[in-house]
């Protein structure tokens, strides 16, 4: 059954976003990941919240989205709302392919609770940066809806084409969108590239800029980063919150030593670095907080399955190194979930 929203957990509507706000992820009761263990969800939920986070973000990639129910989306979001107590914002996420199944899932979160919602764009074979689809796409969501929206873009199409932003076009939507309120930027080490959108972006009005994923934070925050919106932060969320505020206080070396302390365990988990395939890389987010006990179980749905046990292997090896608390042995792969 679905929790109330009382007024208590009411948040006044969002105008910008800052901070780190994690991509929370979905817990499950065993393997087959048939159903979500809530009681486990709530008590990562309630983990979170000790830090000095931002926002929740139940609705991203890492937390498996596309794999959740109307009805787990729900329940996720009336969690999140009941121990956040409207301290923080808890953003849903929308991944939808036609405009009308993204205003219905619009629908299903402001009904939900949500207080804003985390945008990607459309997977169409062939997409480039097509401004005109992207205005009308969001146009009609933002009349349809109403709700406060966080973009999703990149400076290029590694990610997916769908993700590709030029800062023209990020432009034109702050510009043509009153309830943009910021955008996830996934740049990696493309500091320019961030930079260029977020820029392009704060020229028509105050709207948060949030890098994506675990590397990279130092040089992020010193060009001005506003925060970060990642699955990295499940489990490394004390550090992250450290590095932003060192960076604010003007204390970059500490703040540089605590981002570079991540850098071999952030490696293995895009994989490129030590010649692994990064298709894997929300999965190993997953691992990372199973390995360092931030979370009991890391099983994911289908179509995600776990890496090799030998990746498995070089992310303890590399969280290890890295001198992060590593709590769990390996000795074999993990299963595959039903369907």
């Amino acid at each position: 059954m679905l929790l109330d929203s009382p007024k208590s957990q009411h948040v006044e509507k969002l105008t910008t976003i800052s901070g780190i706000c994690p991509a929370v992820f979905t817990l499950y009761t065993d393997a087959t990941c048939r159903t979500i263990d809530y009681a486990a969800q709530r008590a990562h939920y309630r983990k979170l919240l000790q830090h000095e986070i931002s926002a929740l973000v139940i609705g991203c990639h890492a937390g498996e989205i596309s794999a959740l129910t109307p009805e787990e989306r729900a329940e996720l979001i009336a969690i999140a709302k009941d121990e956040a107590k409207g301290r923080v914002p808890v953003i849903d996420g929308i991944v939808a392919d036609s405009t009308s199944e993204a205003i219905r899932r619009g629908h299903e979160a402001v009904a939900a609770g949500a207080d804003a919602v985390l945008f990607t764009s459309p997977a169409i074979p062939g997409w480039r940066d097509e401004i005109n689809v992207l205005l009308q796409h969001y146009g009609a969501f933002e009349d349809a809806v109403g709700i406060p929206i966080v973009l999703f873009g990149s400076p290029s199409d590694r990610y997916g084409q769908q993700f590709a932003l030029t800062p023209a076009a990020a432009r034109a939507l702050v510009k043509s969108l009153q309830s943009v309120i910021g955008m996830k930027i996934t740049a990696q080490w493309d500091i320019g590239g961030f930079l260029r959108i977020a820029n392009a972006m704060r020229e028509v009005r105050n709207v948060g800029c949030l890098k994506a994923g675990g590397q990279a934070q130092f040089a992020h925050y010193v060009y001005g980063c506003d925060g970060s919106l990642s699955g990295g932060s499940n489990f490394s969320t004390a550090d992250d919150i450290a590095v932003r505020a060192l960076c604010l206080e003007g204390k970059l070396a500490e703040a540089k030593a605590v981002s570079d302390s991540w850098m071999p365990v952030y490696d293995a988990i895009y994989g490129t670095q030590v010649g692994l395939p990064v298709v894997y890389f929300h999965y190993r987010y997953k691992l990372a907080a199973w390995l360092t006990g931030a979370i009991e179980a890391p099983w994911m749905r289908r179509p995600q399955i776990a890496p090799p046990l030998e990746d498995i292997l070089v992310l303890r090896d590399a969280l290890l190194r890295a001198g992060k608390p590593v709590v769990r042995d390996v000795k074999q792969g993990l299963p595959v979930a039903a369907i």
